[in-house]
This record gives C-alpha cells, sequence and structure tokens, in this order.
C-alpha cells in the first residue's frame, strides 16, 4: 500500500491510504446530503454516470483514445465527393438543432405581452445562444473548426433567419414585424458564430460532450469485456485513485503509446499541460504575458476536468449501493474448469472468511437499501411526515415504525397457547387499551 498514487499504481491497482480516505469521505458526504435534503437523486445520477466507469475495459479504453487523436489529427475536408454522407447529413441536422429553438423563441415572445424593444434584446441574447449553440453542434459531431466551419455557418444563419420567420407568421405578426425579427435573429447567430474565436466555452464544451461521445460508444462496442472488468474497475475507483491522480478528458489518454505527433496531440489534452499554459503562457513567459490567450484558456479546465472528478467522487460516495452487484460479479474473473478447480471455487465460497465477511456486508447493503425503498413509499412517507409535525420530539425509531401496524402482535408468554388474532372492527380502527 502507498500513501498517494502514481501512474503505475494506478494501472496495477495498488491501494493507496489517500484513495481509501477519500472513499469514507465521499460516503460520509454522500449520508449528509441524504440526512440534510432529504434526497436520493443523487444516488440515481450516479447509477447514470456509473457505465462510464465501472464498465471500461482494456478494448475499449485503447479504441476510445484512437478515436478522439485520430478525431484532432483529422485533416480530411468535408466535401461532396469525398465524404458525402456527412456533407448532406451533419449541416441539416444541425441546421434543424438550431432553426427549432429559434422557431420557438420567436413563436413564444411574439404571442406575449413584451413590448417590442424587450422582445428584440431578448431575440438578440437568444440568437446569440443559438450561433454558440451551433459551434458546439459542429465540433460534437466532426472536426469543422477553422475554415471548414464556413458552409456550415452560412447554412445555420440561413435556417436561423427561415425558422425565426416561420415563428412570427405562425405567431400571427405583421409582415414588417416578421422582417425585423428575422433580421435580429440573423445579426444575432452570425455574433454567436464570432464569439467561437474569443470565448473559450463553446469550445470546450464541443470537445468535451464529444469525448463524452467517444467514451459512450466505445464502452458500447465492448460489453461483454466491460462486464468482466467491473469488479477490477470498481476497487481501482475506489482503492487506487486518489486526487493526486489527475482526471482525463479521455481515459487512458496518459498511459497509452502514440506515435510521435499522436503522443504530441494527446499531451495537449491533459491537466498539468492546460494548467502550465494558463498560469504561466505559452513557452513559460512571465504572468501577464498572453493574458488573452490564457484567459481564453482558463474555463477549459473545470469544463474539460471537473466530470472526471464528479465521476470518480459519484462512484466512491456510492460504493455500498454497488457492492452486491460487484460481489456477484467479482466470479466472471475466473472460471474453473476441472472437477478440482470446481471444488476448490465451492469450498472457498463456504469456508473462506473473506468472502463470508463480504457476503455479510453485500445481504446488509440489500436489507439497507430495501428499507430505504419501503420508509420512501409515498403512503409510509405521509404517516411519517406527519407524525413529525404532531410530535416533532418523538424518538427516531418511534417515527420510522409509526406507519406500521404492530397492533395484532402479541407477545406469547411461557407455557401459553399462542392468541388467534381477532378481526378488525368495523371502521377500521381498534379500541383503546385498557388495564
Amino acid at each position: 500500500m502507498r500513501w498517494i498514487s502514481t501512474p503505475e499504481s494506478v494501472e496495477n491497482n495498488e491501494p493507496t491510504v489517500l484513495a481509501i480516505v477519500e472513499t469514507v469521505l465521499a460516503v460520509a458526504a454522500y449520508w449528509g446530503i441524504a440526512w440534510w435534503f432529504d434526497t436520493h437523486i443523487h444516488l440515481l445520477v450516479s447509477i447514470c454516470v456509473a457505465p462510464l466507469l465501472l464498465l471500461r475495459s482494456k478494448e475499449s479504453t485503447e479504441k476510445g483514445v484512437r478515436w478522439f487523436v485520430d478525431y484532432w489529427e483529422d485533416e480530411t475536408e468535408i466535401t461532396l465527393r469525398g465524404t458525402p454522407i456527412l456533407f448532406w447529413g451533419i449541416p441539416p441536422l444541425a441546421g434543424l438543432a438550431c432553426a427549432a429553438p429559434a422557431y420557438g423563441l420567436a413563436y413564444v415572445l411574439l404571442t406575449t405581452s413584451l413590448t417590442d424593444k424587450d422582445i428584440l434584446w431578448i431575440l438578440l441574447a437568444g440568437s446569440i445562444g443559438i450561433g454558440i449553440l451551433s459551434t458546439m453542434i459542429s465540433l460534437t459531431t466532426v472536426n469543422v473548426w477553422n475554415a471548414r466551419i464556413s458552409p456550415s455557418a452560412e447554412l445555420l444563419t440561413i435556417s436561423v433567419g427561415g425558422a425565426t420567420a416561420a415563428g412570427g407568421m405562425a405567431a400571427g405578426g405583421e409582415g414588417t414585424t416578421i422582417l425585423v425579427v428575422a433580421a435580429v435573429a440573423v445579426v444575432g447567430t452570425r455574433v454567436g458564430f464570432a464569439l467561437r474565436e474569443v470565448v473559450s466555452v463553446p469550445f470546450s464544451v464541443g470537445f468535451w460532450l464529444r469525448s463524452l461521445g467517444i467514451r459512450i460508444l466505445a464502452t458500447l462496442r465492448y460489453p461483454v469485456q466491460g462486464i468482466k472488468s467491473l469488479p477490477n474497475n470498481w476497487r481501482r475507483i475506489l482503492l487506487a485513485v486518489d486526487s493526486h491522480h489527475a482526471p482525463e478528458l479521455v481515459p487512458g489518454m496518459a498511459i497509452h503509446h502514440f506515435p510521435v505527433e499522436g503522443q504530441e496531440t494527446a499531451e495537449a489534452f491533459f491537466l498539468s499541460t492546460v494548467a502550465k499554459e494558463v498560469f504561466y503562457g505559452e513557452g513559460g513567459e512571465i504572468w501577464w504575458a498572453d493574458w488573452i490567450a490564457r484567459l481564453f484558456l482558463f474555463p477549459v479546465i473545470p469544463i474539460f476536468f471537473l466530470p472526471g472528478l464528479f465521476y470518480r467522487w459519484s462512484i466512491k460516495s456510492t460504493c455500498w449501493f454497488y457492492l452486491p452487484l460487484v460481489y456477484l460479479g467479482n466470479g466472471l474473473r475466473w472460471r474453473p474448469h476441472t472437477d478440482k478447480e470446481k471444488a476448490f471455487l465451492v469450498i472457498t465460497l463456504h469456508k473462506s472468511r473473506e468472502e463470508s465477511f463480504r457476503r455479510w456486508i453485500a445481504i446488509l447493503t440489500v436489507l439497507i437499501t430495501v428499507v430505504i425503498t419501503v420508509i420512501n413509499h409515498p403512503a409510509i412517507f405521509k404517516e411519517i411526515a406527519s407524525l413529525r409535525e404532531s410530535a416533532p420530539y418523538a424518538p427516531p425509531l418511534l417515527v420510522y415504525l409509526w406507519p406500521f401496524d404492530l397492533s395484532t402482535l402479541h407477545i406469547v408468554g411461557k407455557g401459553e397457547a399462542p392468541a388467534t388474532p381477532s378481526p378488525l372492527p368495523r371502521g377500521g380502527q381498534f379500541p383503546p387499551f385498557t388495564d
């Protein structure tokens, strides 16, 4: 066991003290949030993002890294002859994605009681957002950065203007009003396109969405390998990965072996590289030099790397929930073939102290999950809430036992026969107990 992690220790699944401490703190934070806000929504969010980490395999990691680097180094021009599918497919889809909010924005604004001045300002701001949205769509789908985005920009501008005019017509606007609204939408969209050169948020979000899509597709490409790797991934995240191990935009880029050109591209997306350029500037210059470029790069850090920390801590905080699943999937790593191996497996499962301990923890986790689910049933939760209001100082155990009808229970003394429970009287209530 080590104090902090290294790339080699994470790859070898070597536990660290810092990772274990972070897991304990994450579980405490999870239950603290659940108790304080009385919600388990963060558990549902963790369940949704868990496949991105727990079902990751060696094959899917290598495939995802290659896809991402190839995407960045792709120099293919999107032309009618060279790439007909991208040429005819991506721009119409992007235009539809931008035209739909433009139509809805114009229709809603022109059917409200706002003044013309307010409508134009809101429409201008919304159109700028649509232009930024189109940039993110372009970066997420295909590499159309720099000059190759111009044809898409013209098409998207026309689609936004047409959709805005259609929304104005559907709202019953006059001809002059529709023309003014469409012109404002076109101007706002062009401003949104121009902002891609000075605002890094659409750039960062677009590439992060691209990396997220690559993760999902690479994981779905190798489902069997991912299921087999689930226990190992779970142990690595809980015990081997800590804050000293920097998050990655695409998992596996730090340990993947690239050619010279690919290595330079991969290192450009490392957290250490981006942080160095933000704080020291390109080439290690003094902090006030090239401040505009570093201001452009500053939002890249949280957008690229904070989701990775969120994935990691979400798995750590819900380790108690996944323990039964990991326990059941642990046998996928090794399958017995001979009779001797099968007998050894049976003896280990029945008599091993480690397996017995893990089995009891898994059973306890299932029981806790069932109890929490029952308590959060609407009918029971309503009874608990009413008792808390009427008796705020009641013991917690009494509060949770109150919704369950225990009046039919009869404690049998020594030498007594169990009494037959009498049916409920009319009205569904028992009379008060008397001595």
